[in-house]
């Protein structure tokens, strides 16, 4: 029995929803529907002088020609296939499935693992100056004085003073015990003739030498003038600015970077610190990804050159957790204190025992003749000793501190491997991440969904051919 089809030959995918227009399929020809063939996949003989068609509608079905026969006489063999997703558009569109994606986003965030991350690199930085650092630094004085523990800003000239005054008391009073040396009694009597000059004058000022630093630091001055410097009672011969001794507190913001204002900052992006003297350190990009800037707490202190670093996440508010936390010594030490290695005594003893002293003017005629009673003086010895439990020895240098030379800038750091293309560019050709449950009518484009199924009134193999284009991947036109 012989009836009429519409034919047309139109460019569409296999894995799409388009139907075509009445226009596209205009084209009218009769056919005999072949025995033994089924519904989902008949086969029409058709006679006409030439068949260049590649699709046909029959009824509310609609079919893909897959192959073209031509027997005798102008008759031609049409086998076909169904179009599900055409036939069906009308079902699949009603139904709503898990999208995992289409042209709908499912937030800025979602990462699209699909699109291609290039090796190459790129770099971009934000450089802060903290106003707390001074490229020139001072040094930090800590000493024992008539006002208590104090802390000052000092010059090196005058460290070379304080160094010169306290030898050169030193010397003085050992060249006066040793150039009155006379009988063991006479030096007893002269060594404790000087106790008040040791013990008062410079005996205990370096002991009042608690530490020496050069730290990058601003000065922290308190008081609006200078005032004396004292080693216990000694008088260091200048002046100075007292130093704020209680940890310095601040915070500064620092922009982050970013190439990317989507998912590819956790993807692609790389965000790092530099802190000054405590080097580069890594900021997972994830904890960050939706904040513009971070906030670096700094804290300081001049005494001994410490410093810490809390960095937070955006805005710093009550209760937030920092995201890092760093500290480190950026000061170098300038050791100006106490030698204890040997005691008074000792000093003493070896003198008598031949030693010179180029400070002792008068020690070399006396030398031949004392050392022979060197064993009668121990007493002495032991009585200078107890006196003097130290040797008081100032020394001077640098050393440590090699971050010192550095930059002192915060920078925030970002390496880069950029996406091969744009999101947009690949939305209509691969959608974007939507994972979400949606109806299929508010999508258009690419789409993909996850454990699909749509109820239709179809044959079983149509059924699960289609939900195979739906999980696989297929376009809504």
């Amino acid at each position: 029995m012989a009836f009429t089809l519409n034919f047309g030959n139109i460019a569409k995918r296999r894995n799409s929803t388009y139907v075509p227009t009445a226009a596209q399929m205009a084209n009218e020809l009769s056919v005999v529907l072949k025995d033994g063939c089924s519904d989902t996949a008949p086969v029409f003989l058709i006679s006409a002088a030439a068949f260049p068609y590649n699709y046909v509608q029959w009824g509310n079905r609609y079919y893909f020609i897959t192959d073209i026969e031509y027997t005798r006489n102008n008759l031609f063999t049409v086998s076909c296939t169904i179009d599900a997703l055409a036939t069906f558009k009308a079902a699949i569109l009603a139904s709503t499935q898990f999208v995992a994606y289409s042209s709908v986003s499912g937030g800025t965030w979602l990462a699209d693992t699909r699109l291609p991350i290039l090796n190459s690199r790129e770099y971009y930085e934000t450089v802060v100056t903290p106003s707390y650092f001074s490229e020139g630094g001072h040094y930090m004085l800590s000493v024992l004085g008539k006002s208590g523990c104090n802390l000052f800003s000092v010059t090196e000239a005058q460290i070379s003073q304080l160094i010169d005054s306290v030898q050169q008391s030193v010397d003085d009073v050992y060249d006066d015990i040793i150039n009155n040396m006379g009988t063991p009694e006479e030096i007893i009597a002269e060594s404790l003739l000087q106790t008040d000059v040791l013990g008062n004058a410079f005996a205990n000022a370096p002991t009042c030498i608690r530490s020496c630093y050069w730290v990058p630091f601003n000065e922290r001055n308190i008081g609006a003038a200078p005032v004396t410097v004292y080693l216990g009672n000694f008088d260091a011969g200048f002046s100075a600015y007292k130093q704020q001794i209680t940890p310095t507190l601040g915070q500064l913001s620092a922009a982050i970077p970013w190439k990317y204002s989507d998912w590819r900052r956790v993807n692609c992006e790389n965000i790092s610190v530099y802190l000054p003297f405590v080097g580069v350190v890594n900021i997972p990009s994830e904890t960050i990804c939706n904040e513009e800037y971070l906030t670096i707490q700094y804290s300081f202190t001049l005494s001994d050159g410490a410093i810490s670093y809390l960095i937070y996440a955006g805005q710093l508010t009550t209760g937030k957790q920092p995201i890092a936390v760093h500290s480190a010594s950026c000061s170098i030490n300038y050791p100006l204190g106490i030698n204890q290695q040997a005691s008074a005594g000792d000093v003493i003893n070896t003198a008598l025992a031949g030693a010179t002293r180029t400070a002792s003017a008068g020690l070399g005629g006396l030398v031949p003749t004392i050392a022979t009673g060197v064993s009668a003086v121990q007493t002495g010895y032991e009585i200078l000793d107890k006196m003097f439990s130290t040797n008081p020895s100032c020394i001077g240098g640098m050393g440590g501190g090699a971050g010192s030379n550095f930059s002192k800038d915060i920078k925030v750091m970002n390496t880069v491997h950029p996406s091969m293309y744009e999101p947009s560019i690949m939305q209509p050709r691969m959608g974007v991440p939507t994972m979400q449950p949606l109806q299929l009518s508010a999508c258009s484009g690419y789409c993909q969904c996850i454990n699909a199924h749509v109820p239709a009134a179809a044959e079983v193999s149509v059924l699960n051919e289609i939900d195979m284009f739906l999980n696989s991947g297929f376009y809504i036109e």
